[in-house]
């Protein structure tokens, strides 16, 4: 027998994730020669998800690791900001992509603040590759860990730097600290050590709160950066395509654990009760065109849950359901520790005036998330 749960109380259990707050943060130029690392790089924080793009010192807007914009803003305190690029030996791929570009502002002590982060306890990561000065000092103010410094050199691995000016190890590149926020700001210090005439330089920080780790890597994003959208309906930075309610595109990301199976997926930014269908599939592909937006789920695919959107978000599975790898299993694919899947979700969108047959449909998708079992 089933039982209908009172609204407020199934909104309560089945709510997308309010405010992630974890972030990466890539500095570079804004014409940036080897771009943003991919959402699969987690670098000296293990933990992977959307790069923020950071070329002005003056204030920017983030997006969270899971891809979910946040009202979090960072600025610095720099005389006279600058950002560049050196190709050093050594580096390939997303160490390229992070470690190559760098902040070069025209002081030897910058302060970058982070404001708006939500109440708890973070670890911040301060990554600096590109340093020709010496040593550099790092501290987070309020923070109970000590000042490090770090040489900013690059052996193939990410190295911590330690306390104290005597410590032995030139191939640090990078400090953590942690800091317990209760006012909302998270102030990073980067000064240099030995000579103070010369300039600071950093690559890129990351935050994680609460040890929020991100639970799958989004990808197959339908802003533009991967593939066009059928109707040049870009949406938000690392959501899917921008549907009829403009809501930036669908968004897709998960909470839980793989082990044991806790795991939620959660979509919103869809219409606002629109027929939802999560989507798996053992194999990603290059994007396609599907319905008003585009689709990297391949393989073998299965349709693990079905609902209506409220408020045009919907999370699966909820009380009553066959966890993801229960269902997966009675669908005839088992999921074995280790192994990938690829979850999409697609939703009803039938308004006849936006992006029409036969260029788009009369559906939407979110971005991908795999997931590692």
């Amino acid at each position: 027998m089933s039982r209908i749960l009172p609204t407020a109380l199934a909104c309560a259990l089945f709510a997308f994730p309010a405010h992630p707050q974890s972030f990466n943060v890539d500095f570079e130029p804004a014409v940036a020669t080897y771009g943003q690392p991919s959402t699969t790089y987690g670098a000296a924080a293990l933990s992977p998800g959307y790069w923020n793009p950071v070329s002005q010192g003056s204030g920017t807007s983030l997006v969270a690791t899971s891809g979910a914009p946040t009202g979090v803003s960072l600025a610095n305190n720099a005389v006279s900001d600058a950002y560049w690029t050196q190709n050093w030996p050594g580096t390939t791929g997303n160490d390229q992509a992070l470690l190559d570009d760098f902040e070069h502002p025209d002081d030897y002590l910058i302060t970058w603040t982070f404001s708006g982060l939500a109440t708890g306890n973070y670890e911040v990561y301060t990554i600096v590759r590109s340093n020709n000065v010496g040593r550099l000092r790092v501290w987070v103010d309020g923070s109970p860990d000590p000042v490090e410094y770090l040489y900013g050199e690059w052996n193939g691995t990410y190295v911590e730097g330690a306390p104290g000016p005597g410590f032995p190890n030139n191939f640090s590149n990078y400090t953590r600290h942690t800091k317990q926020v209760t006012d909302g700001q998270i102030r990073v210090n980067i000064e240099v050590a030995d000579n103070p005439a010369d300039y600071v330089d950093a690559n890129g920080i990351q935050l994680v709160k609460d040890g929020e780790i991100l639970v799958g890597i989004p990808q197959c994003f339908g802003d533009g950066s991967e593939a066009p959208c059928p109707c040049l309906n870009s949406g938000t930075t690392a959501h899917g395509c921008q549907n009829s309610a403009g809501t930036g595109g669908g968004l897709l990301v998960a909470s839980g654990t793989t082990s044991p199976d806790t795991l939620v997926l959660h979509a919103s930014g869809e219409l606002p009760s629109a027929l939802s269908i999560f989507l798996q599939g053992n194999a990603t592909i290059a994007p396609v065109v599907y319905g008003d937006g585009l689709r990297c789920t391949g393989g073998i695919l299965k349709r693990l849950y079905t609902g209506g959107a409220s408020g045009g978000a919907i999370s699966r599975p909820g009380m009553g359901d066959l966890s993801i790898t229960a269902r997966s299993a009675a669908l005839g694919d088992t999921i074995p520790p280790g192994e990938r899947r690829y979850y999409q979700v697609y939703f009803r969108d039938a308004n006849p005036s936006f992006c029409a047959a036969p260029a788009g449909n009369t559906f939407n998708i979110t971005n991908a998330l795999k997931v590692t079992w």
